[in-house]
């Protein structure tokens, strides 16, 4: 990926619109006076309308935080044989502890664990919003690093619960302080959550009589290897997207501030869309 997009970061440099080096200094100075107009953190989309399912909200958000649920996960199944036989392993040593117990326990551990894994993805789209994802290169055209993934602005369009004809609204860049505050708001909720599973088990586990700190961690390590490892792996995936995403389009932009011709710009469309390929 990194040799990928060095490899489009040097073609982009080789299209460049810049006729006299000595035209540099000049372009450069006024390029840094205005900065703070250059572009907006959602400035691809603020003319392109997103077609957005407003009957429920939840579509947006499930692509964000997706490994939270309710429901027993598989691995944790009375049915299911490695945890069986985990389980068994404890209730030989104790008889106050049922197999029941240790799903509990396990569940508990399994619904922070989730949590916090979507935690750290949604501080990665909050980043990116706030253009703090990656700390800006002095030697670079500064460019406004502010980047709305498509799941932020799904979101956004979604709550704004616009009836239209179309069924699509647009964003504006008036909604930067609402979506930090959506997305902050975000955080602390899932905290809390975090919070109260952890309470969950320190409460049940506190209630067992003969419950060890051996026991409590077989049950973690169970966890860690068969659900909280599944779940790391696609939160290094999304994050390695949203990053990926967000370089791309501050490549995109600085770019755009050289002030390509047509051809120059279809160029660099084809060159973007062969890297993603």
């Amino acid at each position: 990926e990194i040799q990928t997009e060095a490899i489009l970061s040097q073609k982009f440099s080789q299209l460049s619109t810049k006729a006299e080096d000595e035209q540099k200094s000049g372009v450069i100075n006024k390029r840094r006076r205005s900065t703070t107009t250059i572009s907006s953190p959602i400035a691809s989309c603020k003319k392109t309308k997103l077609n957005v399912d407003y009957a429920d909200e939840s579509t947006a958000t499930t692509t964000m935080s997706s490994t939270e649920t309710n429901e027993i996960p598989i691995y944790l199944l009375i049915n299911n044989k490695l945890f069986v036989h985990m389980a068994q392993t404890i209730t030989k040593t104790t008889t106050s502890i049922s197999i029941n117990n240790i799903r509990q326990l396990a569940l508990f551990i399994h619904q922070a664990a989730s949590v916090r894994i979507d935690r750290e993805v949604m501080k990665a789209y909050l980043h990116s919003v706030m253009g703090t994802l990656k700390q800006s290169e002095s030697h670079l055209i500064e460019v406004d690093r502010r980047v709305w993934p498509m799941q932020i602005q799904s979101l956004m369009l979604a709550q704004q619960k616009v009836a239209t004809t179309t069924a699509c609204a647009s964003i504006t860049e008036d909604q930067q302080p609402d979506c930090e505050k959506h997305l902050n708001q975000r955080l602390i909720e899932m905290n809390e959550k975090i919070q109260y599973h952890q309470n969950q088990f320190s409460e049940k586990k506190n209630n067992l009589i003969g419950f060890t700190s051996n026991i409590e961690e077989s049950i973690q390590s169970f966890v860690q290897k068969h659900g909280v490892k599944p779940f790391e792996m696609k939160r290094n995936l999304k994050i390695a997207m949203i990053n990926h995403d967000y370089d791309s389009e501050i490549l995109r932009r600085q770019y755009l501030q050289e002030k390509p011709n047509e051809y120059q710009i279809q160029i660099m469309k084809r060159l973007s869309e062969k890297s993603v390929d």
